[in-house]
């Protein structure tokens, strides 16, 4: 396993939030977690269509990986968001 992603659906809500996104350190910054996310983020909102954006509460030496990821803060120094685009 090179990595895995952790989310929930928020109830009643247009938002999902990230738990937990984790990439073996041997495969990092090779563009293995940016692969997981794009590709999580596609299969969501093919499954859930109602689905606007996602949201994640980070530690800060990620913040970067999820700037980089089009999240923009929110509330705060570590929460951020990303507006889903539906195609």
């Amino acid at each position: 396993m090179i990595g895995y992603i952790k989310y929930h659906i928020l109830f009643d809500s247009p938002t999902f939030e990230i738990d937990r996104i984790e990439v073996e350190p041997f495969y990092r910054d090779k563009g293995y977690g940016t692969m997981l996310m794009k590709q999580s983020l596609f299969d969501l909102i093919a499954d859930f269509p109602y689905l606007e954006n996602v949201s994640v509460c980070s530690t800060t030496d990620a913040i970067p990986f999820y700037r980089k990821n089009d999240f923009m803060p929110y509330f705060g120094d570590n929460n951020l968001m990303k507006i889903l685009q539906k195609k």
